[in-house]
């Protein structure tokens, strides 16, 4: 994370010794939250990530997002590639969507892309949510054990597929997941961003090959979208079919690009806060039943129609307090485009600056036993738009929040009336931060029939560094 040189009093940790300020990076890309957990604690709200001449910052706290995420020209979002890689070249094309772009460039994405976003547009894919749940849960059976993580990844993966691109689930579109996971873990590799060499044998030479194989997989799901031509209504159609005040569409570059990000975003970030609000409610029963009751009694067994999904405000809570225990983008980094004042400090063009959904979200003077999970505090709070922001916030808050919410709210409908998951005995719960708070272990759960008593079993895993569990 190189950075233009910044105020010298801004604190932060000393480098580390024999491999510098590049062991202060590794640490950090290890575990972002717990990093900036350590400089929260040591060196307050602005810290640096190491304490020499060039350096990112963090900047923690709603004041701080609202300056930096209201700003979308002073600050602009970053490209997500820490290594080098030339113009024109597969990560360079993978890294063009609306997520990575600035300026005027991203306002005319926003637009072209804003109609395929919009929650008329959405609702017309609730039939789609519904059947593929359905499909899903037509394979569960009680007493059985599933890795609800993968179950979630597959059904998202799914929904995505037929709703982004139109596709019926397939075995290369069950590849494309994958692919796209791999690929943002390249992204985040140790070894290609602290040895950038195209050779034989290196995490760099990996990286480069894996972003060319997706680019094609996806040129290729693009090409079958302009083939079909027609009145198709899914996304990547829509976006395919869009056309500006001027009359210009997307490139292909800029297709490519953006069906990474949207194809990504559709199914990873979704599936893995379907994953973590299993857990969470089978570590609250009474949650769990309480919110099977008001299921039950408005849908009997049935999924929600869209009209349904506004009077089930229990349903909302619970995906409101998921989302804010374990964020869906637990950060943000920005660049600066001009010098700019942050608390005490003056600061220079080009400074990266990371925000923090998942440290706001925890703090004590913003939400009482932040580390609780409590869907009942959403009953008496309502926090501002950067107090609470687990899609970001400001002019490039995610676009496909309207998408996301409907979906988790109605797989979780479906879910909650038929079964009840419950950790499996032994499980341990790890968690990996990096584009989304992930579990790369999995999550084992019994599935048990609706209305069964138990005592859940004690979270054990890495987990527990990020949730408040019964002590296990």
């Amino acid at each position: 994370m190189t950075t233009a040189t910044i105020t010298p009093q801004v604190p932060g940790p000393p480098p580390m010794p024999i491999i510098g300020g590049t062991g202060n990076t590794i640490r950090f890309l290890a575990n972002p939250i717990a990093y900036m957990k350590m400089l929260q604690r040591d060196y307050g709200p602005i810290a640096r990530t190491v304490n020499a001449p060039k350096a990112s910052l963090v900047a923690l706290g709603p004041d701080y997002n609202r300056q930096i995420l209201s700003d979308a020209d002073g600050f602009y979002n970053t490209n997500f590639l820490f290594f080098p890689v030339p113009d024109d070249s597969p990560p360079t094309r993978l890294n063009s969507g609306i997520i990575m772009i600035n300026g005027d460039r991203h306002r005319r994405h926003r637009r072209l892309m804003m109609p395929a976003f919009h929650k008329q547009a959405v609702a017309n894919f609730r039939d789609t949510f519904v059947e593929q749940t359905e499909h899903m849960l037509a394979a569960w059976k009680p007493g059985t054990t599933r890795d609800i993580a993968t179950d979630m990844k597959q059904l998202t993966l799914h929904i995505a597929s037929i709703t982004l691109f139109g596709l019926p689930p397939s075995d290369s579109v069950d590849a494309l997941g994958p692919m796209l996971g791999r690929w943002l873990n390249y992204v985040l590799d140790i070894g290609a961003i602290s040895f950038p060499r195209d050779l034989p044998g290196t995490p760099y030479r990996n990286m480069l090959r894996h972003a060319a194989k997706l680019e094609a997989e996806l040129r290729a799901l693009i090409a079958s979208k302009r083939a079909q031509g027609g009145e198709a209504r899914d996304v990547m159609a829509m976006l395919i079919q869009a056309r500006d005040e001027d009359g210009s569409a997307m490139s292909e570059e800029e297709l490519i690009g953006n069906a990474s990000v949207i194809f990504t975003a559709g199914h990873e970030t979704t599936a893995y806060t379907l994953t973590w609000a299993m857990l969470l409610l089978d570590q609250h029963p009474a949650v769990a039943a309480n919110l099977y009751d008001e299921l039950h009694g408005l849908l009997a067994g049935n999924a929600p129609t869209i009209a349904q999904l506004s009077q089930l405000p229990l349903l909302d809570r619970v995906v409101k307090e998921v989302l804010r225990v374990l964020p869906a983008a637990p950060a943000s980094l920005r660049v600066a485009q001009r010098d700019f004042e942050l608390g005490p400090y003056t600061l220079p063009l080009g400074t990266t600056v990371m925000t923090s959904s998942y440290i706001t979200h925890h703090m004590p003077d913003l939400y009482t036993n932040a580390s609780h999970f409590d869907p009942s505090r959403w009953e008496t709070i309502t926090p501002g738009p950067y107090e609470y922001l687990p899609f970001n916030s400001g002019p490039r808050m995610c676009i496909g929040v309207t998408f996301a919410l409907i979906e988790m709210k109605i797989v979780l409908a479906m879910l909650v009336q038929r079964f009840r998951p419950t950790v499996a005995p032994g499980a341990k719960i790890d968690y990996r931060v990096g584009a989304t708070i992930s579990a790369p272990r999995g999550l084992p759960m019994k599935l048990l029939p609706v209305g069964t008593m138990h005592a859940p079993e004690a979270v054990r895993g890495s987990i527990r560094e990020l949730v408040q569990f019964a002590p296990g």
